[in-house]
């Protein structure tokens, strides 16, 4: 997983715990997790670790799209299965190491898109916004920022600010309280 300072993970790795409790005669379980959203090396260290210990599947929430391609890439040439969950590991990096990795997860830029019109049938045309997304350099983020700018325009909205809060609150309320 990635931060495991992040509720969303926390609460996915209790679920993975609960279902691996009831299950426990056909697998077993180990979690990890990185200190918070932009601990790239630390969770490839993980991995590392991982194949390491020779375990027989890997689900994984990277934490870079494109980072972790390398690693992943060295686990499944092991004859580890790996999932990609969460965050989409990058297509254009998948296809020149010649790996395909199932992606479990939603449609980022959907979501984000039904949250911007959402918002647009509340607010007048030409009113600011700001966007505070997360990590940048990731696929999820990156998904999210353009459906919610593609509402944002078709809405009438001008998106003025665009600024990282790394997937973390207090970052995030930083950044708000800024503008």
């Amino acid at each position: 997983m990635k931060s495991l300072a992040n509720e969303f993970f926390l609460t996915m790795e209790t679920g993975a715990k609960d279902y691996q409790k009831h299950n426990a005669d056909q697998f077993d379980l180990i979690t990890n997790g990185i200190k918070d959203e932009t601990d790239t090396a630390n969770q490839i260290r993980i991995v590392e670790q991982m194949i390491v210990s020779k375990v027989d599947a890997l689900v994984i929430a990277p934490a870079g799209s494109k980072a972790l391609v390398p690693v992943i890439k060295k686990a499944a040439d092991t004859g580890i299965i790996v999932v990609n969950i969460d965050n989409r590991l990058d297509p254009d990096v998948l296809k020149s190491k010649d790996l395909n990795v199932p992606f479990v997860g939603p449609d980022n830029a959907k979501g984000a898109k039904l949250v911007g019109d959402y918002l647009a049938k509340r607010l007048k045309t030409g009113d600011e916004v700001g966007i505070i997304e997360g990590v940048s350099t990731t696929t999820n983020a990156q998904q999210r920022t353009a459906g919610f700018k593609e509402a944002m325009q078709a809405g009438g909205m001008k998106v003025v600010v665009l600024q990282s809060g790394d997937w973390e609150i207090d970052k995030g309320n930083a950044v708000a309280r800024r503008f």
